[in-house]
C-alpha cells in the first residue's frame, strides 16, 4: 500500500531508531460484494526513540534510508499508558505538590472510600444478624397461635374484600327403597310371608330401627 502519509499504531520498537507501524485499511471485494479489512506494516524512522508499543503515530514518506525503511515518524498523536521511570517520577512529583498544597491525592481518596465501604458492609451484616434473631424469637414465641392468627387474618381479609363463605341448610333425606321380596320370604304356595323380617318399606327390621326418628315438625308436614 503506497502513499505519502498514514496514521497507524506502533507494534514493535526493538530496533534502534526504527519502529514498525501497522496501518489498517479496507479494500472492496467485487466477488463477495463487501469490504475486507487489511493491515499493512511499514518501517518508520524514529530519530528520538520516543515511541512505545501501542502509540498512535503519523508517518510520512521520506527518502529511502534502508532496504525496507522509507517512512519517518512525523508526530505522536496519542501515547499509550505504559509505566516508565520518567512517568513514575512525574506522578510522584505531582503527588508531592498536591500534598504540599493541602489537597489529597487520588490514593488517599480511594483509601477513604474503601474504609467507608467496609463500615457500611459491617453495619449491614449486623442488621441482618439482628433480623434473623428477631425472626427466630418470633417463631418460638408464636408457636400454635400463628395458625389461628393466619386463619383469622384470612377470614378478615375475605370479609374486607366482600367475599362471604357460602352456607348450606341441613336437610334430612330418607330414601326408601322398595325391594322385591326374596325367595326365602315367600311361602311355599308362592304368596308373600307376612312373618318375614322385611318391612313394607323394603328394609329389614334392623335397618329400619337404625334409621333416625323424624322430628315432630317433619311428621306434621
Amino acid at each position: 500500500m503506497g502513499g505519502s502519509k498514514f496514521v497507524g499504531r506502533v507494534v514493535s520498537n526493538r530496533m534502534q531508531k526504527t519502529v514498525v507501524v501497522a496501518v489498517d485499511y479496507v479494500v472492496w471485494r467485487p466477488k463477495i460484494k463487501a469490504y475486507e479489512k487489511r493491515i499493512s506494516k511499514h518501517f518508520a524512522h524514529d530519530e528520538r526513540q520516543a515511541c512505545d508499543i501501542g502509540d498512535t503515530v503519523r508517518i510520512k514518506w521520506t527518502r529511502r534510508r534502508s532496504k525496507h525503511k522509507s517512512y519517518a515518524v512525523e508526530e505522536v498523536l496519542r501515547k499509550v499508558n505504559v509505566y516508565s521511570p520518567e512517568y513514575g517520577a512525574q506522578q510522584v512529583a505531582a503527588a508531592t505538590q498536591a500534598a504540599a498544597a493541602g489537597s489529597r491525592s487520588r490514593i488517599d481518596l480511594a483509601e477513604e472510600q474503601y474504609k467507608q465501604a467496609q463500615e457500611r458492609l459491617l453495619r449491614l451484616q449486623s442488621l441482618r444478624a439482628q433480623y434473623e434473631q428477631d425472626q427466630a424469637a418470633a417463631e418460638l414465641a408464636g408457636g400454635g397461635s400463628s395458625s389461628s392468627s393466619s386463619s383469622s387474618s384470612s377470614s378478615s381479609s375475605r370479609l374486607a374484600a366482600g367475599v362471604t363463605k357460602p352456607t348450606f341448610t341441613a336437610a334430612r333425606i330418607i330414601v326408601t327403597q322398595v325391594a322385591k321380596p326374596s325367595n326365602a320370604s315367600r311361602s311355599p304356595d308362592g304368596s308373600d310371608n307376612p312373618s318375614s323380617d322385611v318391612t313394607s318399606s323394603g328394609l329389614s327390621s334392623s335397618e329400619s330401627a337404625a334409621l333416625p326418628t323424624p322430628h315432630a315438625s317433619e311428621t306434621s308436614t
